[in-house]
């Protein structure tokens, strides 16, 4: 599975590359360049629509109720006469509608061959209220402190969000993600790589990614052929194919459907509400010696395994079944049913 992904990873960069190679004069003979600003004045609650290929949207906020961008096109190539096409070929066309502002970046020969770079950098003002739908192919998004709901959808490329404090959808493929904070959010990727600092609450669709959070509050994650790696998990259901997961610490309620899937919980929860159903796949939970919980663990052509923490208290092992109480039982509950896996505790 990691040779794969990094193969379909080599493959995007070297596809990206060569659509937005970031603007270095030297590496070419020929360039164009066109330069765009436009403003438009809005009323509170706007909307900004986007559409492009090649495009950055580097996006900030300010007090004015206007929508500012400052565009720089740049063609660049060893080919003189394929710049001119490609320049002539590449278009910035921007509307409003309403309190709407539409911008869409088009390539009328997209597909036709060219050897050079085509660099579309947006520097955009907006108002704080402002709801965003962003769409880009080569090229990133970068948006600050977003208050209103927040979509995006972004191919061979990147974005980069601090405090996204409302309703936000963001669809990735071959596209790598940082989030400082979101309050809501849904995620589907595909063939990337998200760091999320902390997420209040996540629904996510995750394929042949990295995933990686500090905080997680509550989470529902499905994820394929992908590596998921949690430090603070409040509430999380997972089903998981093909994956491996890891949360550093468990501190109430998790959920797990996994199948060909290694999984590694440290649980802190004084008073833990699990509930683990699994194929093919290892299940180690580490836990705290104050925690209180009752258990009852099934493991089919399996190994239960008890560590040291669980001292006099653990039951005895029973034809694949293991059943008994952690301090004083508690209102705390520990549940597993595997088929072809070892669960250990330990």
């Amino acid at each position: 599975m990691k040779k794969l992904f990094l193969a379909l990873i080599c493959c995007f960069t070297a596809t990206w590359c060569l659509a937005n190679d970031g603007g270095d004069d030297k590496n070419y003979k020929y360039s164009q360049e066109r330069k765009i600003d436009k403003v438009y004045d809005v009323q509170p609650n706007c909307e900004l629509e986007m559409e492009g290929i090649y495009s950055d949207y580097i996006i900030t906020t300010w007090d004015q109720p206007q929508i500012s961008f400052d565009v720089k096109m740049v063609v660049r190539s060893n080919k003189e006469k394929q710049v001119m096409q490609k320049f002539n070929s590449v278009s910035v066309e921007f509307k409003q509608e309403g309190n709407k502002v539409i911008v869409n970046t088009i390539d009328k020969h997209a597909s036709s061959k060219f050897d050079g770079s085509v660099s579309v950098k947006f520097h955009i003002s907006v108002p704080a209220d402002v709801k965003m739908d962003l769409e880009t192919k080569y090229g990133t998004i970068v948006v600050d402190n977003v208050e209103k709901n927040f979509k995006a959808d972004v191919s061979y490329g990147s974005i980069t969000a601090n405090n996204l404090k409302a309703n936000n959808e963001i669809d990735a493929k071959y596209s790598d993600i940082n989030i400082t904070y979101a309050k809501n959010l849904e995620l589907e990727m595909k063939y990337g790589n998200a760091k999320i600092n902390k997420v209040e609450s996540i629904d996510a669709d995750i394929e042949y990614s990295d995933f990686t959070s500090t905080e997680v509050v509550k989470g529902v994650l499905e994820n394929e052929y992908s590596d998921i790696r949690i430090e603070n998990a409040n509430d999380v259901k997972a089903k998981n194919r093909y994956s491996d997961m890891k949360i550093a610490n468990m501190t109430q309620k998790l959920n797990v459907d996994t199948k060909h899937s290694p999984l590694t919980v440290t649980v802190s929860a004084k008073k833990p509400d699990i509930y683990i159903k699994g194929q093919y796949s290892d299940v180690k939970l580490n836990v705290n010696e104050s925690s209180v919980f009752k258990y009852d663990v099934r493991a089919t052509y399996g190994d239960i395994i008890c560590g040291d923490v669980m001292g006099s208290n653990a039951g005895k092992i029973s034809e694949g079944r293991i059943v008994g109480k952690h301090g004083d039982g508690g209102a705390g509950s520990i549940k597993a049913e595997l088929e072809y896996g070892d669960f250990r505790i330990e």
